[in-house]
């Protein structure tokens, strides 16, 4: 039968019946995609279905995008016969409530087209959320350093580099100079996290007047991601930010878990604190621009 000969036949109840005996059939299965429609949270034992799974994404638009979308279709819902804008934008109120409080994800999908969806789809499912006791980080797992700089485009975030790194890829290359305004590099970052380059960290912030609104995104090792990550923790008390670590201990170790410092009186990491990052992008493809020396000394 046809969902509107469900509708007709045996009413909205029996469908709402199915529809959940579908679903949980259907999550028991492996590696599945589900779309589910737009009332499947209406029986109580779905909801609790959904909240049980940790990938349910809320695709969310205007209701009078979604209003004109319904309308245009050929096969028309059995719950649009009939409904004004009026009456739609209250279903919709009353769904969206409802799915605002059960999704993991919510992405807003207005002006995107359906691959662009599965794109935002692909890059959340590549992500895993650490929770700690007043903070979330999110860490990505990406494929190459083009979806690296997806993450790092934005216009209010500034970037600390590595020196060595601005040229260890093209990619990488042409992004930095394109927003070389906006870039602190941070050359033999080892030698150099200290007081001194601390103040000049601080006074190219103070001269964009940056605030808390922005984001500090570190590009590089161990030794850059510290320094940056204590920067962010102490500039305007705390602003956002974003480790993109380079070296395979700063994957594996030091972006993970908020440690930050800087050397001080010829002793490493004397002053520094606990500041946990709020994105960590993780791309092997950094890994290759090492030498294998370089590989091999965080190995052993």
């Amino acid at each position: 039968m046809k969902i509107a000969e469900i509708f007709q036949e045996l009413g909205e109840e029996k469908f709402r019946d199915l529809e959940s005996a579908a679903l949980r059939e259907l999550c028991d299965c492996p590696n599945i995609i589900v779309a589910t429609g737009g009332g499947v949270l209406q029986k109580e034992n779905t909801m609790f279905l959904c909240l049980s799974k940790k990938g349910f994404y809320f695709l969310d638009a205007d209701p009078e995008k979604l209003y004109q979308r319904a309308s245009k279709r050929k096969f028309k819902r059995p719950k649009m016969k009939n409904l004004s804008m009026e009456g739609f934008i209250e279903l919709y109120k009353e769904r969206r409530n409802l799915y605002s409080s059960v999704a993991n994800f919510t992405i807003n999908v207005n002006e995107l087209k359906p691959f662009e969806i599965a794109e935002k789809i692909k890059k959340i499912m590549n992500q895993i959320e650490i929770r700690g006791s007043n903070k979330t980080t999110n860490l990505n797992f990406v494929g190459s350093i083009d979806d690296v700089l997806s993450f790092i485009s934005k216009s209010n975030q500034i970037i600390f580099v590595d020196k060595t790194l601005k040229t260890s890829t093209e990619a990488l290359s042409d992004f930095l100079d394109e927003r070389i305004e906006d870039v602190f590099l941070v050359d033999h970052a080892e030698e150099n996290k200290n007081l001194s380059k601390a103040e000049e960290a601080y006074k190219f912030l103070t001269e964009k007047n940056i605030n808390r609104d922005h984001e500090i995104v570190a590009i590089g090792g161990g030794a850059l991601t510290d320094f940056a990550g204590f920067i962010a923790a102490t500039f305007k008390r705390g602003i956002r930010l974003t480790f993109v670590p380079t070296s395979l201990l700063a994957q594996v170790d030091a972006s993970i878990g908020g440690k930050t410092a800087i050397n001080f009186g010829n002793v490493k990491n004397l002053v520094g604190s606990f500041y946990v990052p709020n994105n960590v992008v993780i791309c092997s493809s950094f890994l290759k621009t090492l030498d294998q020396q370089g590989i091999f000394k965080w190995i052993s």
